[in-house]
């Protein structure tokens, strides 16, 4: 079973870790993060959101500076107005921070801003559609307020109109929401069961990794420019006399 790492309790900023549920939670996510981020390198990432534990989520990240945007991080800004230079970050990483706030698509776009090219965004959100939807665990009190999931079809096609190139789509957590740790232990065969072909997202929560693509603009040359090196190389006559004029000058 996923478990979170021992630092946890001192970097989770909301109760509902503390729930078996919710460490559960955390420890399948954090492994997900582990894998999908050993592709990604560079020399600056940045997690931007506070209600999720991210610091758990950069610690196996090859990226050495860090940088964290939040209530409680690093650099405190607006998500809709990021205090970062354009082209200037390797990595981002929104551990379930499109769901917690007003506009998810203009955070998109900032974090496209800031990306440099080829550069990586790392998502996390909660799958609506999932047998236990978070919208159910909301009306349950088994998730915190103010959550509104995204479909991860929607987050596909924001990223593929900003220009992404989606690197995986993955699945995360398909245990029952069982607030019970015994429980929870007991059925965490679950999540190594391979993916159905016919559910392209299966999980209660979801990861996508995206690359911002960058493409190179071919300067073209302006049609005259064309048309004077063909004719450049075109032979002249010599004197400007040709070989009818001569023939003519020698009979009598």
């Amino acid at each position: 079973m996923s478990r979170p790492s021992d630092n946890r309790a001192a970097i989770a900023t909301h109760p509902w870790f503390d729930t078996p549920l919710g460490s559960a939670v955390l420890g399948c996510e954090e492994a997900m993060a582990a894998r999908l981020l050993e592709r990604v390198f560079g020399f600056v990432a940045v997690s931007i959101g506070h209600w999720w534990p991210a610091d758990l989520f950069l610690a196996p990240c090859s990226i050495r500076q860090q940088l964290r945007i939040g209530d409680r991080g690093d650099l405190v800004s607006p998500l809709d107005n990021l205090a970062l230079a354009s082209d200037s970050i390797d990595a981002v990483l929104l551990p379930h921070t499109l769901e917690f706030v007003a506009s998810p698509q203009r955070l998109l776009r900032e974090v496209d801003r800031v990306l440099v090219g080829e550069g990586h965004v790392l998502v996390f959100g909660f799958n609506p559609w999932s047998a236990w939807s978070a919208r159910r665990m909301a009306r349950s009190g088994h998730f915190p307020e103010n959550g509104r999931p995204l479909a991860a079809g929607r987050l596909v096609d924001w990223l593929n109109l900003l220009g992404f190139e989606v690197l995986a789509t993955e699945g995360v957590f398909r245990r029952p929401p069982i607030n019970h740790a015994g429980m929870l232990d007991r059925l965490d065969g679950l999540d190594g069961l391979e993916k159905p072909h016919w559910l392209p997202v299966p999980g209660n929560a979801y990861a996508i990794l995206a690359r911002k693509h960058v493409y190179a603009m071919t300067p073209l040359k302006p049609a005259w420019e064309r048309r004077r090196r063909l004719t450049a190389g075109l032979p002249t006559p010599a004197g400007g006399m040709n070989n009818s004029n001569k023939q003519e000058k020698i009979c009598p």
